[in-house]
Formats: C-alpha cells, structure tokens, sequence
C-alpha cells in the first residue's frame, strides 16, 4: 500500500529535553542526557493531539469520546492502531533541503583521520570463514585503526552512493557535535515552597546549532488517509517533550524530491559472480525487539522482507536502545522496550533474480502493526559495499 506523507518539520524555540530511559531517581550518574532526534513516540503525540483537537472542534466533540468514536478510527487509540487510517515515517533530520538518515553502521573511520572507508564482507575470502553461533560465517572486518561511526547522519544524496556500494562525500556526513550543544539544567521538587528531601536532580538540555547559517529540524512524515486530511494540524507553536518546551510544528506543504527517500539504480544481473549476490538491509528507523536475550543468544539466520526470504551471511548492530514514554491513556509510564538503533545492517545471500526484486523493496518495513503504523523498521537495500578507501 503506498502512502501520501504529509511533511512536518520541528524546530525549536529555545533548548529542548526527551528524557533518556533512566528515572531522575535512579541509582549511578545523576545526571539525565537528552536523547536526540526525539522518540517517534514524542512526535507523534504532538501531531496527534492537534489531529483530535481539529476534529473534536469541527464534530462538537470531546476527547472522552476518543475511546468509542470516529477520531479512534483516524489516530488509534493510546498505542492501539489497529482499524486506524494513520501512517508515520521518521523521525530524521532535515538540513539544507534534504533529508539527513542514520548514517549506516557499516560506514567507517579511518586510522589517522585520512578518509572514510567500509567494513569489508568479500565473497572470494572462503579462507577466512570463521564459527559462530550462526554457523560458519564470512564475517565483515575493517582495517587497523578503523573506527566504526558513531551519532552520525548521511544526507539522501550519501546514501544513494551508499545503496550502489560507494562512499559518500564527507561533506555529506553531518557529526552529533557539530549540530548539538549540550546545557546542564539543575532541577528541584517543591514542596510548600520548600525543597523535598533528596529531590535534586541535573538534566542536560540540548540546543540546535545553525550549521552554515542554516537550521537543522526534525522532520516527520504523516498520513492518515486522503479523506481525513483536512484534520491534520497547520503550522503552530507547541509545547514539546519533557518539560514541555516550546517548539514550532511547521507543516511543509511542498510535495517533492527534499523529502523522498533515497532511490536506488538496479543492477545488471550479468555482471554476477558464481550466481549469486550479496546484498546489504539497512534499518532506517530503530526496529523493537520483543526478547533481546532471545536475539543476543539465538542469531538470526534469515530475514523476511515483503514475503521474500533470504539467509543472512553477517551482521553489524549499533549499541541498543531503550525507549519508554507516558501512556496518555492510562495515565503511567509506558513499559521500557529494547530496540535496534537505525543504521543497523545485515547483509545476505542470494541469487540474482531474488536481488533484483528485493531492489525494488527500498522503503519497506520488517515490523507490523502497531509498530509499523509508528514508522519504526523501516529499511533500505543496496549492493554490498567493496570499496574500502
């Protein structure tokens, strides 16, 4: 099913706090990091809400109706989606007109500051297969020195090099502390204009850069059906995350190329080797994990893409998150949930037809439901990447 994506960009007025997965009376450092960009969960209560107030306004309703009427059909209900016309795509950042993704997980460093380069996973080194508990592997390696990205973003234009297996221009790389300036905050409970005992607390808010004199925003992209469309929310003040910091939510009605994700050239099936083709999935957005001890314990040997499967030869995973959040609906904090971050990549074998088709699959999702409708899982597939400087 495809989807008409309505565009929305976040940008903030002044700092803004998403509060990390640890509670401000955990045990160990005291201090509580903003996470960035914001959960997609946050996003998506912010346009939510404004959905529901535009449609309880124009319906002569309230949001007690939610549970049983029309609006739960457009927005779902809690983190209920289901029989919802609702779709999400993001979060990512947008900067000097195009869209900016996790830079993948396979993008490194290299020794000495001279450049960029690949993990490398050859098919003509059957020497160096290794065990492990998904079998005999061929397993990716880097050269000495070689550090892989971490808080990274590649433009769309870097990715689509990327996709056909070549590297990115370093211009298109844009680095955490080059569009982030952390500020410590010190925080007290109150009680009867006093201070509760114990309840001092430092959070560290974060304050966009301009990079080149031009603003980087969040983008999200939404779409609830060509029908209902006339309830999403226009351009406005918010207030958004912890804290309820203030924020513009600016509604970006331009339908074009700034906002695709990035395309990828499919291959000639004559240039094969041996018949067979080694391919790489990239997660574009984090991707839950319903048992990561399962995972971490029991290594996936095969992936689903779209009804189509394929055996997986190795695989490079960034550190896991973890993301909760508040249950508007039953008024508690939602459960902690585990989570692969985006710009994890497994590569797979298979043979030229199964690749051509899997090519045609850029933008799709290894996750259902709910978790789909939210955005999270998404994926693209490129050509394994050889080039190593």
């Amino acid at each position: 099913m495809s989807h008409s994506f309505q565009h929305y960009l976040f940008e903030p007025i002044d700092s803004w706090f998403f509060r990390e997965a640890r509670s401000m009376d955990s045990s160990g450092a005291n201090t509580l990091s903003s996470l960035f960009p914001p959960p997609t969960k946050t996003l998506l209560g912010a346009i939510r809400h404004h959905i529901g107030e535009k449609y309880n306004a124009d319906k002569g309703k309230t949001w007690k109706d939610l549970e049983t009427g029309e609006l739960r059909k457009i927005i779902g209900y809690g983190e209920d989606y289901e029989g919802s016309s609702f779709q999400a795509q993001g979060s990512w950042l947008f900067y000097n007109d195009q869209l900016y993704f996790p830079a993948p997980a396979c993008l490194v460093k290299k020794a000495d500051n001279q450049g960029y380069g690949f993990f490398q996973l050859k098919q003509d080194e059957k020497e160096k297969i290794l065990a492990s508990d998904m079998g005999n592997k061929n397993f990716v390696r880097c050269d000495a020195g070689d550090k892989p990205l971490e808080n990274y973003w590649l433009s769309r234009t870097g990715w689509e090099l990327v996709l056909r297996g070549m590297l990115p221009a370093e211009a298109e790389l844009l680095a955490k502390e080059d569009i982030l300036i952390g500020e410590p905050r010190l925080g007290i409970g109150l009680e009867n204009k006093s201070t509760q005992k114990g309840m001092l607390y430092t959070t560290e808010h974060i304050r966009l850069k301009d990079k080149d004199n031009k603003d980087i925003k969040v983008y999200l992209g939404v779409d609830i059906g060509e029908e209902n469309k006339n309830y999403l929310p226009d351009s406005q003040l918010i207030r958004f995350g912890g804290e309820a910091r203030m924020a513009e939510m600016k509604k970006d009605k331009n339908d074009d190329q700034r906002f695709s994700l990035p395309e990828m050239t499919l291959f000639d099936e004559s240039n094969c080797d041996n018949n067979e083709v080694i391919l790489v999935v990239y997660l574009l957005t984090p991707m839950p994990v319903a048992n990561l001890e399962k995972v971490i314990n029991n290594a996936q040997t095969q992936i689903m893409i779209d009804g189509i499967q394929s055996d997986i030869e190795t695989a490079i995973i960034g550190k896991v998150q973890r993301f909760g959040g508040w249950d508007m609906v039953n008024h508690k904090p939602s459960p902690l949930r585990s989570y692969l971050p985006a710009g994890s990549c497994w590569y797979i074998r298979c043979n030229p037809t199964t690749a051509k088709e899997l090519l045609k699959k850029q933008g799709a999702y290894l996750t259902r439901g709910n978790e789909k409708v939210q955005g999270y899982g998404q994926i693209l597939i490129g050509l394994n990447p050889t080039i190593s400087k």
